[in-house]
């Protein structure tokens, strides 16, 4: 093959070649494999629902983000599970697991902004925040309701909500 007809010598040729069809390989295969190995993996594990509500992640590829460089950090810490917990920084090693508000059980991310006796306060703050806002709009819109008081019951508390 004349190398004029391949505009430059045939080691260039197949060399570009090549790396075309590994390009695309990676491209199309590459992109699945990985994406199935990340939703496989225990850190990946919570994006596999993605696909339910497609634009859950709209705000990390944003223009203009609503947060500053330091908030954006952190929020994606938090969106991909990285937040140094003792159950993640345990991982693959012996130590202890347990919260250190000493709830006695293992503190993974979901037991400290689920049910943690040390964040209790902030959960009902941001709650009671939303309520009012809630009651707020409402009031506004001239539409009828109660909001009830947080109380503490004998066997459990019980948040603000609208009636």
């Amino acid at each position: 093959m004349p190398e004029e007809a391949i505009g430059g010598s045939a080691d260039d040729f197949l060399m570009c070649n090549i790396k075309k069809a590994i390009d695309s390989f990676v491209g199309t295969f590459g992109r699945v494999y990985w994406r199935d190995h990340l939703c496989q993996s225990v850190d990946g594990a919570p994006l596999a629902g993605r696909r339910v509500v497609p634009r859950m992640h709209s705000w990390v590829a944003a223009q203009n983000p609503p947060l500053d460089g330091r908030d954006y950090a952190n929020a994606n810490k938090l969106r991909i599970n990285a937040l140094p917990t003792n159950s993640r920084l345990r991982r693959g090693r012996a130590g202890n697991r347990y919260c250190r508000a000493g709830c006695r059980c293992k503190e993974t991310l979901n037991h400290i902004l689920q049910n943690c006796a040390r964040t209790h306060g902030k959960r009902i703050a941001r709650y009671d925040h939303l309520v009012n806002n809630a009651y707020t709009w409402r009031k506004k819109k001239a539409v009828r309701f109660t909001a009830s008081p947080f109380s503490i019951h004998q066997s459990e508390s019980v948040n603000r909500t609208l009636l």
